[in-house]
């Protein structure tokens, strides 16, 4: 029996190590090209992009090569786990363009709500001179930078919250030279 049974388990492995090795390139091709469409999509109208590595930051350009923002990606922990965020703003870090979520483990219909085309288009938009706020039992205001916490789901909206108020401090330091 404890031959069969570890003969089993090496088949077992050997096959999830084999399945690994084959399609581990083509996630990772997977993920590459959803970072790319995001881009396009949390700010809208850009035809060229041009990733800067020391800022980790893309610079948006439209179609006569003028700069209309930048995307950049965020990871933070949220209720079940890590949050992965591509963030998009305007020229003067001052305006967000929108938001798109890239991994999520938040809990199905409720903190995975953080992905919807509704909690998304509050940050199309908002202006975060000021900072962003997550509220909760009052109406959200894009001119203050504030945005309604999912129900039931404010862990996780707090969170991506948090999330893109840290990164934004970040690229508005590495692009204005250390300056905020």
């Amino acid at each position: 029996m404890v031959v069969v049974l570890t003969a089993a388990g090496l088949f077992a492995g050997g096959v999830l190590a084999y399945v690994y090795r084959a399609t581990s390139a083509d996630i990772e091709a997977n993920r590459v090209a959803e970072k790319e469409r995001a881009v396009g999509v949390v700010v809208p109208g850009t035809v060229e992009k041009r990733y800067d590595d020391s800022s980790a930051v893309y610079e948006c350009l439209d179609g006569s090569g003028q700069l209309i923002g930048y995307a950049f990606e965020a990871v933070g922990s949220g209720f079940q786990g890590p949050i992965g965020l591509m963030i998009g703003a305007d020229a003067d870090l001052l305006t967000l363009t929108g938001l798109y979520v890239l991994e999520s483990s938040e809990t199905p219909g409720l903190g995975a709500k953080i992905s919807t085309d509704e909690f998304r288009a509050q940050f199309a938009g908002l202006s975060v001179a000021g900072g962003l706020t997550v509220v909760k039992n009052e109406p959200a205001d894009k001119a203050r930078g504030r945005v309604q916490a999912i129900t039931g789901a404010t862990i996780s909206s707090n969170a991506v919250g948090r999330i893109v108020n840290l990164r934004l401090a970040e690229v508005r330091g590495a692009l204005k030279g250390g300056s905020e």
